[in-house]
């Protein structure tokens, strides 16, 4: 694998996304991704997964934009039904996943984090995000369901009505988080619930996992994006924005 590093430790599969700049989310990403997490299912000594970045200030930006947004409908249908199977795959993993952010989780890669059992963020000035209101984009009514279930309906609503950002303080306020950590003890302070979590019974840790998806209404809500949204004129003119401010050259870089 070219951008995901996985090893184990003990009990503990750790699962390190590595795409500089930012790990931006593409079709490779997102393959790599899934192939670490299947192994960490086979691997019966597995009991649990940790899942970070190697990459400073990032966990993930979300979607590759100079990538994606240049996609036709069959590609991004393709991109879209894969980035729903990784999603799908880690909310329902029936081994506790850790999600330890070094940095922001913005978009797609705060999908990612929310899609984890529960997740540590570094402190500073990072933000927990779905801007996807700003690309024109209409979200699927399962995400509503993993936000609400996460952090409750009017932080919710505002995270995805108005694109509010939430600080790493604000995020534990709410719950979002369970530990906001120096940038530097967020690896340590994720290795350390895993290997907690690795103690569990396994058959009764993935039942009571079902039953609190069942029970919050987000088990019966498969994430699968709609690749339409994507394609309507106000998306359209977001996503072009967007791309030609990526290649602004009076940017900070």
């Amino acid at each position: 694998m070219q951008h995901v590093q996985f090893e184990t430790t003990g009990a503990v599969a750790v699962v390190t996304m590595n795409r500089p700049k930012a790990n931006p989310l593409n079709r490779q990403l997102l393959a790599e991704l899934l192939e670490a997490f299947e192994l960490a299912a086979a691997d019966e000594d597995v009991r649990a997964v940790l899942f970070s970045s190697a990459v400073p200030r990032f966990f993930s930006a979300g979607f590759d934009a100079m990538e994606v947004f240049s996609y036709n409908r069959e590609q991004m249908t393709d991109f879209l039904g894969a980035f729903g199977s990784l999603i799908n795959r880690i909310l329902h993993f029936p081994k506790p996943v850790i999600g330890a952010l070094p940095g922001h989780a913005v978009a797609g890669g705060a999908i990612l984090a929310l899609a984890c059992d529960f997740r540590i963020m570094a402190e500073g000035d990072y933000r927990f995000a779905m801007n996807e209101i700003d690309v024109g984009v209409v979200l699927p009514h399962s995400l509503f369901k993993m936000l609400t279930a996460a952090a409750g309906v009017p932080v919710a609503r505002r995270m995805i009505l108005a694109g509010e950002a939430l600080s790493p303080s604000r995020a534990l306020e709410v719950g979002l988080v369970a530990r906001v950590v120096p940038v530097a003890q967020v690896a340590a302070a994720g290795l350390e619930l895993a290997h907690f979590m690795s103690a569990k019974p396994p058959a009764t840790f993935a039942a009571l996992k079902r039953i609190i998806l069942e029970a919050t209404g987000v088990a019966g809500a498969t994430f699968a994006p709609d690749v339409e949204p994507w394609f309507t004129p106000e998306a359209q003119a977001q996503k072009e924005k967007i791309r030609a401010n990526l290649y602004d050259p009076s940017r900070s870089r």
